[in-house]
């Protein structure tokens, strides 16, 4: 099997599935949202998996190349997202080691954004 490349994409506004799906799990859509797949598919893969949710086309350079997709090289980020293929989930995190919770351990939170139609409003990934 090939091994997976993570991509990113930082998006200030989000559509309305997106921001409802992304709050429900604890991910505010108040603060820019990083959007992040591990795909062998390449940086498309990203674009087409926002493009389900509704979310406007990405920009794409003259040589065909998306302009706001990203490798991800945050390895905690990264490492992560290789622990659901193929899946876009969502997060506030932006690589920095994120704040100490009311429990005292440092949580990132994530948003599962599988399945556009599937009704997973309530589950939400959460790293520590």
């Amino acid at each position: 099997m090939a091994e997976l490349s993570v991509y990113a994409h930082l998006s200030h506004s989000v559509g309305t599935r997106v921001a409802t799906r992304s709050r429900a799990q604890g991910v505010s859509t108040t603060d820019p949202v990083l959007f992040v797949i591990a795909t062998c598919r390449g940086p498309h893969a990203l674009a087409e998996a926002l493009a389900a949710w509704g979310e406007r086309p990405l920009a794409t350079g003259k040589n065909g190349q998306f302009v706001t997709i990203v490798d991800l090289y945050s390895e905690h980020l990264a490492n992560f997202a290789r622990q659901f293929p193929e899946q876009l989930i969502a997060t506030n995190a932006t690589g920095r080691a994120a704040p100490v919770g009311e429990n005292g351990v440092r949580e990132t939170i994530w948003a599962y954004l599988g399945d556009p139609e599937a009704d997973e409003s309530s589950a939400h990934l959460s790293t520590a």
